[in-house]
């Protein structure tokens, strides 16, 4: 015997629409959640995408500028050993007349005076070399540039060595040295003659002074030595 189904009331159809209108709401409101993350999604990585694009144009940007800013401080300093090369080819003459100079001062006081030596191949600088009772010596006058020295390129300064066996400084002379005038700019031509007449207009006598003070202290102590 079969089963008869008794058809729903108006009350359980009112019921059953409402679930289905509440399931279709929820789809929908769910499909609406999704496609707006969608959309949020493709924003933010858009925006992402951007700001990567921004960035490497920005390191691209970087690396332009510091390239040309290298690019320029090596044509500053090729300029700057330029202008050096051409400093040096004026004052080498003066350098040398220099060194005759003391040269005849140290021959007048008994010193056995060499040739002239030119270590321009290292550094821009003269050396004389001197003997007397068996003691070396040496005078040597530098061109000193800013960039060797401290890489700067601030200018040039000048500066006289007394060397006394085997190379030991013991006395010299740097116009303003450890001070902030030492560097004379390379396009101050008379700021740069004025400071070559500190070394030219230097007494003669007293660097062969300060090395026969030197000599007579050292055999005076290898004396006092032998006899203790």
């Amino acid at each position: 015997m079969g089963v008869t189904k008794k058809p729903a009331s108006k009350g359980q159809q009112g019921k059953a629409f409402k679930v289905t209108l509440t399931i279709m709401e929820t789809i929908d409101t769910i499909r609406a959640r999704v496609k707006r993350l969608r959309l949020e999604f493709a924003d933010a990585k858009e925006r992402t995408q951007r700001a990567q694009q921004e960035e490497n144009y920005g390191l691209m940007d970087l690396r332009r500028k510091g390239k040309t800013m290298l690019d320029e401080t090596e044509d500053a300093k090729d300029t700057y050993r330029n202008a050096v090369d051409e400093l040096w080819t004026e004052y080498e003459p003066k350098f040398e007349a220099k060194l005759l100079r003391l040269a005849d001062a140290f021959l007048d006081e008994g010193w056995t005076v060499g040739q002239i030596e030119d270590f321009s191949d290292e550094e821009y600088a003269l050396t004389l070399p001197l003997l007397r009772d068996g003691h070396h010596a040496g005078i040597r006058i530098t061109l000193l540039e800013s960039l060797a020295t401290d890489d700067s390129l601030e200018g040039i300064a000048f500066g006289v060595d007394l060397d006394a066996d085997c190379g030991h400084v013991i006395g010299g002379m740097t116009p303003f040295n450890y001070t902030s005038e030492l560097w004379i700019p390379l396009n101050s031509t008379h700021a740069i003659a004025e400071r070559w007449a500190y070394i030219m207009h230097s007494d003669d006598y007293e660097a062969e002074h300060v090395l026969a003070e030197h000599f007579k202290t050292c055999e005076s102590l290898s004396l006092k030595g032998e006899e203790d």
